[in-house]
């Protein structure tokens, strides 16, 4: 078997050309070609694919994938991936110490047997031998057992092709197919699961349901083990010298026993000992607090009046002030803000008795060498705390603390406004097909700016607090202009303008792909005309609408082919690179269809849409252009290539399946909330909130998921007219806390004024 040593990403293709060699046993030159075999055991050479030698630049190499960048159930290169073998987080793996529990979840706390008490490690084959090395269970992995656990990979083998799958003998299998374990193969799935409450089907069958996903069954591994590592990440922005690092009780010198970055918080151990399985490290430390939001206050004073003969008595007051405040409203326990209050009068009265001094001296055989003085002392102080001055008038103004306010633990994917975010739109398929009827002929004139003055936070959120200081006086907006006028099918043919569109689309990076704890998607925006789409998933690239739409030009001399199904883009072929060199040239800068503006429109295309200018002066700026491609080489970004290739991976990205939802602006349906000035006058922004749960899905059904959102588009129709859209913010908003077990689904929602932010 062949393993990378390279971790292979997400969105990443793997692919491999080879072929079958003679095979002799002496190893010397063979005359038997090894070949696959198939579940009957009839011979067949199902791989050989390709030819491989000395390959030149005008051969063709053909591979077989055996990954995808999206890679589902049901989907072929699926079914060549091990489902059996997990990577347990680190590797290598000391054995001293190592346990590994299997845990099952379906709407429950997670237990470690079945039913019928039952180890789990014993029904995937885990636990076979007891710790003696006789065959029998003993509820403890088989730690010495090499053909299930490898520490040296940090990998989990366990013994069934399909682990999470019953198995199920076929009639026509061959009953000489076993497992590692002597059992006769069907499926290749789990002879142990007979009870079909084991099976999780989503690990090896696409469900559309979220509540079947919920309702499957769910298996974890629990892993308990120790691995070399010379490097501790501590925590950021240590205080110098504030480390005190042992070893089994001895303190470690730094520099000789190990080096510390306090900037990036990092501990590197040099002394081999540390290292050691069984080592007894701590380490200790302090850290600077970065920011510090909370406002503290501490007034004190005290007052002291003297009197008397010599000034020896007083009497005196003081008075202590303790206030830290908290900049959330909704406080949490623990962050409550305080207020003490100390006060303290104490007083000392001391007065010489001269009578006294001269009655002892008429004393026989007494005689005083001092006065004789009178002291008096007393003191009353009070503490008055609060130790929480968040009251609630509705509680008595007790003071008031959440255990969770539920919007400190709000988690949002912004989806951004900034306009180089965004391309032209590709058009977009129909709901429950991969057909196109929204094409380039029904393409209106659309585009998409952010003003170049920005618009002060006050007249989208009036009472929100703001300030220059905080950088939150002014906000950017996203702006989209459409014509349904400019289209061919109102232009050529006398179209209903409601059926024009257009609109503009991004791609985002890994870290938003993954939007299956999401709720909703929800978007601040001023309009209220027509009907906005936004889609979310894989979405095609392609900004032709079919194979009629190619087209081939001239460029500095030398043709190249454009339009549907191919990868237009700026950046021509270099002799170094068939992809270009990822600039542009002044030869390059005629945009992504290669046509100048001043040729004539054909194939459903405007070549005069694509043409760049803009000149932020003046009271009215004039930004009907600045989307343009075509001799922005002097703009901002401009020696960047204009591209179909929204992803950078090098290629078209033609496949369509994702989910989407249309908001009628001129209906409620959908908006949570709007905006009013102090006198009650409305904004004109409204917030739409869509749960996530009512998107349709458009394309490849099977291959919608929302682990996958790896594009984003917004697009408009329904309009009779030139309409502009504003849009404040675009969020999938989802929340850290997790759902547990089987969910109601609300369909609808409470609609509120907002008057505040």
């Amino acid at each position: 078997m062949l393993q990378l040593e390279q971790q292979v990403q997400a969105d990443e293709v793997l692919a491999v050309a080879y072929r079958d060699v003679p095979y002799s046993p002496d190893g010397g030159p063979g005359t038997t070609i090894v070949y696959e075999y198939d579940s009957s055991l009839l011979e067949v050479d199902t791989f050989q694919v390709g030819t491989l030698g000395n390959l030149t630049t005008t051969d063709t190499l053909h591979l077989s994938m055996i990954k995808s960048d999206d890679v589902q159930p049901g989907q072929p290169p699926y079914e060549l991936e091990l489902k059996n073998v997990f990577y347990l987080g680190a590797r290598p793996i000391n054995k001293e110490g190592f346990d590994l529990k299997i845990q099952y979840t379906r709407g429950s706390q997670p237990v470690e047997e079945t039913e019928d008490a039952e180890n789990f490690l014993q029904l995937f084959g885990l636990d076979l031998f007891d710790e003696s090395g006789n065959l029998a269970n003993d509820d403890i992995v088989d730690k010495d057992n090499t053909n299930t656990i490898n520490f040296s990979t940090g990998e989990v083998f366990l013994p069934y092709l399909n682990p999470f799958m019953a198995d199920t003998l076929p009639p026509n299998a061959n009953p000489a197919l076993e497992d590692a374990l002597g059992n006769k193969l069907g499926t290749g799935g789990n002879p142990n699961l007979t009870e079909a409450q084991y099976q999780s089907l989503s690990f090896y069958n696409h469900l559309q349901s979220s509540n079947d996903y919920q309702n499957d069954s769910k298996f974890q591994f629990v892993v308990k083990y120790s691995n070399r590592s010379s490097v501790i990440n501590l925590a950021f922005n240590l205080i110098e010298n504030s480390e005190e690092v042992t070893l089994d009780g001895r303190r470690l010198q730094r520099g000789s026993d190990y080096q510390i970055d306090y900037f990036s918080g990092t501990l590197t151990i040099l002394n081999e000992a540390a290292l050691a399985p069984g080592a007894q490290l701590e380490v200790k430390y302090e850290q600077h607090e970065f920011f510090q939001l909370d406002k503290k206050i501490i007034l004190g004073s005290r007052a002291e009046y003297k009197f008397g003969k010599n000034q020896q008595s007083y009497i005196g007051a003081t008075a202590l002030f303790f206030s830290k405040s908290s900049i959330d409203e909704k406080v949490r326990i623990g962050k409550e803000p305080i207020q003490n209050f100390v006060w303290d009068v104490n007083t000392k009265m001391s007065y010489e008795l001269d009578w006294l001094t001269k009655a002892i001296d008429w004393l026989p055989i007494i005689r005083t060498d001092k006065p004789s003085t009178f002291n008096i002392q007393g003191e009353v102080a009070q503490v008055r705390p609060n130790p929480n001055t968040a009251n609630n008038a509705e509680l008595g103004d007790r003071g008031v603390a959440y255990i969770d306010d539920f919007e400190g633990s709000r988690r949002e994917t912004n989806l951004g406004v900034q306009m180089n975010n965004w391309s032209m739109a590709a058009p977009p398929v129909d709901i429950g097909t991969n057909l196109i009827s929204k094409n380039n002929h029904k393409r209106g004139f659309a585009y998409w700016y952010n003003p170049y003055n920005r618009i002060p936070t006050n007249q989208i959120w009036p009472n929100k607090e703001t300030s220059a200081q905080a950088q939150n006086d002014v906000t950017d907006i996203l702006v989209l202009n459409f014509n349904p006028d400019s289209s061919f099918a109102v232009r050529d043919d006398g179209a209903d303008p409601r059926d024009s569109w257009g609109g503009f689309m991004r791609s985002l990076s890994s870290g938003y792909y993954d939007q299956s704890e999401s709720k909703f998607l929800e978007m601040w925006v001023r309009g209220e005309a027509g009907r906005i789409h936004v889609d979310l998933g894989l979405i095609s690239e392609d900004l032709q609408s079919g194979p009629a739409e190619q087209w081939t030009v001239t460029i500095d001399g030398q043709e190249y082919p454009k339009g549907w199904n191919r990868l237009d883009t700026e950046d021509l072929p270099s002799a170094t690179s068939t992809l270009g060199d990822g600039l542009v040239s002044e030869v390059e800068d005629v945009g992504i269809d290669g046509w100048l503006h001043t040729q004539r429109d054909t194939l459903d295309w405007h070549p005069s849409w694509d043409l760049w200018s803009f000149e932020p002066s003046g009271t009215n700026i004039d930004y009907t252009h600045v989307n343009g491609g075509e001799g922005n080489f002097n703009a901002e970004g401009g020696r960047y290539p204009d591209t179909e290739d929204l992803n950078n991976n090098g290629a078209l990205d033609t496949k369509n399946a994702y989910f989407t939802i249309s908001v009628d602006l001129s209906q409620d349906d959908y908006i949570a909330g709007r905006t009013q000035y102090n006198n009650g006058s409305y904004t004109g922004w409204k917030l739409v909130r869509v749960p996530l749960t009512e998107f349709d899905i458009a394309g490849d059904a099977g291959s919608t998921v929302w682990e996958k959102i790896k594009f984003a588009r917004v697009w408009m129709d329904e309009v009779d007219t030139t309409t502009i859209l504003q849009i404040a913010t675009l969020d999938l908003v989802g929340n850290d806390w997790q759902e547990s077990g089987e969910t109601g689904i609300f369909s609808s929602y409470d609609r509120e004024e907002i008057p505040a932010d």
